[in-house]
């Protein structure tokens, strides 16, 4: 369903940026244990909320049609947690294809997420991050984090973001303290003003061959971004056109479909009393 229009590419990054956020916030503290919960929480909003997208008022004007999979099955995962697959057209000329990878990291609070000055990304570990920014030029880290504030009344208000960094400045870094995210940016926005438009994506083909999941192939991630992105022009959205393997990656359930079949509810449509979304000040 084609969904409203936005003015701007920075004002479609402001909306992923303010579900990631309202998302994650649903799910903290008490759906905060995994990292991959999180992740399709996440993909599964935006892609329920701005699958097919129309972008800018003024050329050039971008088409931008996507859909989010999981694997299925295990494999080696060279890369991360995150692929993002990008096909991009302009005008009537050859489309590209390129893919970005990203390793995703939740906070951990130290004793409780009351306290935003404590707590680390301690599950990050460099021997892993070295390895998959080997294998990939750009690869980033995307990190959720969560903060419990206490409104004038004492009840509490939860508020969540999530950044990304190149992995190059979090090995530079050379801490899981969460001030690392001072040095990032929204992740909504990287995926919009960057990804979407062809910027900072491998465009090899060993690369991209591999992640799409080919028999021959032992590599994969477990969360898969799928994007048709046409500037000045109309994208059409055909996975066989981009050849990903559907008997290795699944789609990931539409929210009314996991409501339907009374399974996890990822991104839970009754807030609990107190949960809310504010900006930091």
């Amino acid at each position: 369903m084609k969904q409203p229009a936005f003015s701007s590419i920075e004002n479609l990054g402001e909306a992923f940026d303010r579900q990631i956020r309202l998302t994650l916030a649903k799910n903290c503290p008490r759906d905060w244990d995994e990292e991959n919960h999180l992740t399709r929480s996440v993909l599964r909003v935006l892609r329920d909320e701005f699958s097919d997208v129309e972008v800018g008022r003024i050329f050039p004007q971008l088409s931008i049609k996507w859909d989010a999979f999981k694997l299925s099955g295990g494999v080696e995962t060279l890369y991360g947690d995150i692929g993002v697959l990008v096909r991009i057209q302009f005008g009537d000329s050859h489309p590209l294809e390129g893919v970005a990878f990203l390793e995703a990291k939740r906070a951990f609070f130290h004793p409780n997420y009351e306290n935003a000055t404590r707590g680390t990304f301690d599950s990050m570990t460099w021997d892993q991050l070295r390895r998959q920014d080997a294998n990939t030029p750009f690869h980033r880290v995307v990190l959720y984090d969560c903060h419990r504030k206490r409104g004038a009344d004492g009840s509490p208000i939860d508020f969540a973001f999530c950044t990304t960094l190149p992995t190059p400045h979090v090995l530079a870094l050379g801490t899981t303290d969460r001030e690392i995210q001072r040095f990032g940016e929204p992740f909504g926005m990287c995926l919009a003003a960057r990804y979407f438009r062809g910027y900072e994506l491998d465009y090899r083909e060993e690369t991209i061959t591999a992640i799409k999941g080919f028999a021959n192939s032992k590599f994969g991630v477990e969360y898969l971004v799928v994007a048709s992105v046409r500037i000045d022009g109309e994208a059409t959205f055909d996975l066989r056109q981009m050849e990903v393997n559907l008997n290795r990656y699944e789609r990931i359930p539409d929210y009314s479909e996991v409501n339907d079949v009374g399974a996890h509810d990822d991104t839970d449509d009754e807030d609990d009393e107190g949960n809310g979304l504010m900006e930091e000040s």
